[in-house]
């Protein structure tokens, strides 16, 4: 079977191969499970109900960061995934078999995401074409969200955790969620972690940048802690992300989508619990 070849970037030395060594090969599994297990527990901060969770990375299983670490270090990372996934909802109180269940679910969802961009894209994604682009969306966040989701809810369902009658709607919640997190975290990760993107350095340019990130902040920390403009003002973030596209291209673009994404997220739960399921699902 041919290996899943990871886009050429500065990861590339950490890529596990045949001929990785056995320390290596532990070491960056071990520092790979403690990256998925961390920004998932750094998200149960955020005051939101077990419903809300799913819809939002990274509450729930970090989709977007176990397919680009497929994506970049190759299939035999996969033991990393498994075991993140495994400590996440271990230590969250569900049961021995619901977290074997889940963590399975969100494995396969990141092979599956990697080996049908290989198979179907090529083994270099570069986010310049548009197939790429559209195999990315299409395949690894539109098709593999659906495996995680049916394991991960079955395993719910089996244990007497979730109602079976309300596995559509559980269901549903868990794919929208794998499906955000490909869309906001896979396309940053990988184009930060790419080479050969050019950028201008200048001494305007700086300045624009600076200008720029200022603005960015000014605007979040408005949301955040006025609560009266989350339903006005968020749309105001659409100028910003046009705005990094024409200038600062798709590392702008992003980043400043992942930073926004983040923020407003976090000011929805912190300012107000009785709005939050409405604001989250829209």
């Amino acid at each position: 079977n041919a290996s899943l070849a990871p886009s050429r970037g500065v990861i590339d030395d950490f890529r596990l191969t045949a001929e990785t060594s056995r320390l290596k090969t532990v070491v960056i599994i071990l520092a790979v499970a403690a990256i998925y297990f961390t920004t998932t527990k750094i998200g149960l901060i955020v005051p939101l109900t077990t419903e809300q969770a799913t819809l939002i990375w990274p509450l729930s299983s970090p989709t977007g960061i176990a397919v680009v670490a497929v994506v970049l270090l190759g299939e035999r990372i996969w033991p990393a995934i498994m075991l993140g996934a495994f400590a996440t909802y271990i230590t969250a109180y569900m049961p021995v078999v619901t977290a074997a269940g889940i963590a399975l679910g969100s494995t396969l969802e990141a092979l599956c995401a990697a080996w049908l961009l290989h198979r179907l894209v090529g083994p270099i994604i570069n986010l310049n074409r548009l197939k790429d682009t559209w195999g990315l969306f299409l395949l690894a966040g539109f098709l593999s969200p659906m495996i995680g989701a049916s394991i991960s809810v079955a395993s719910l369902c089996l244990q007497g955790l979730q109602p079976w009658a309300d596995f559509g709607r559980r269901w549903l919640d868990w794919w929208l969620g794998g499906a955000l997190d490909v869309y906001v975290i896979v396309p940053a990760l990988l184009v930060w972690l790419q080479k050969n993107h050019y950028y201008e350095k200048t001494r305007s340019v700086l300045n624009e940048s600076i200008i720029f990130t200022v603005a960015l902040l000014a605007y979040c920390v408005t949301v955040m802690f006025h609560p009266v403009f989350l339903s006005t003002a968020k749309y105001l973030i659409f100028p910003f992300i046009i705005y990094a596209a024409l200038r600062f291209g798709q590392r702008g673009t992003t980043l400043v989508t992942l930073a926004a994404f983040g923020i407003e997220v976090t000011a929805i739960a912190l300012n107000n619990q009785s709005v939050i399921r409405w604001e989250l699902s829209e």
